[in-house]
């Protein structure tokens, strides 16, 4: 029989309800039939990391393992017992976490290039929130080199590249489904555009992102990713996009 791993890192498929009364966690979306002896409706862990973090696991969590796998002990089992049962969910969980490969594919068709840009931008209203903005990218990556990163056949993120002069190419955009942050995706993408840019003699990667003046809190994350990659900040500009939205060129050498 196949392993059926819950939410939590509880192995569905080794329990004695498993094909009689429950299918495993997802099957019942949290419901299990024994939650009212704890007094919840929803296990607790189901609804903090599929339903409320939109992951598929608490394995693609950076928390784990956080307070709830050491605060949910079997009064039967020893503290020693307890700890090792949860090392052993943490390790498995982080197992299937890992074990999950997006593929990275590098598109041509110019239409298809626009309509993932427009359908990926538009889901993430708290990076890409004007509408000119969008309109002027889904026309412009175009002409630039696109790489798109899948879950099976769902486009998840987009990186764009385009090339300034015969020394520097530049991420023109990129972004990344929220649910889909801190997989290694982004860092992937990156790969790809740094790969493609050495091979044709570039020496400069660089990116334009939102100033670290500006007080967003989701740019401050995006600075924070470029700076794991490799990139330094090189100068804030305000003739770039106006007074209240600050350009910061980040660069990274080849």
């Amino acid at each position: 029989m196949t392993k059926v791993i819950g939410a939590c890192g509880c192995i569905c498929s080794e329990c004695r309800m498993f094909e009689k009364e429950c299918m495993g966690c997802y099957s019942i979306e949290g419901k299990a039939c024994w939650l009212h002896e704890v007094g919840l409706d929803i296990c607790d862990f189901y609804e903090c990391s599929v339903i409320d973090r939109k992951l598929r696991h608490c394995g693609e969590c950076e928390e784990i393992p956080c307070e709830r796998f050491w605060k949910n002990k079997n009064p039967k089992w020893t503290e020693e017992q307890h700890r090792e049962i949860v090392e052993s969910r943490v390790a498995l969980l982080k197992e299937l976490a890992s074990s999950k490969d997006y593929s990275i594919k590098l598109i041509d068709n110019e239409e298809l290039k626009s309509n993932i840009t427009d359908s990926v931008l538009r889901q993430l209203p708290d990076w890409f929130g004007i509408e000119e903005a969008i309109i002027e990218y889904v026309d412009k990556v175009k002409e630039t080199v696109f790489y798109v990163a899948f879950d099976d056949d769902r486009p998840i993120g987009l990186l764009s590249l385009k090339f300034n002069n015969k020394c520097t190419s530049e991420i023109y955009v990129m972004g990344i489904l929220k649910e889909y942050h801190n997989k290694g995706i982004g860092k992937k993408l990156v790969e790809r555009a740094v790969s493609y840019s050495l091979e044709n003699g570039y020496k400069f990667l660089m990116v334009k992102t939102l100033g670290e003046t500006h007080p967003d809190k989701n740019y401050k994350k995006t600075r924070e990713f470029y700076g794991k990659v490799g990139f330094y900040p090189i100068e804030e500009i305000k003739e770039i996009w106006g007074e209240h939205n600050p350009c910061l060129l980040m660069v990274r050498s080849l």
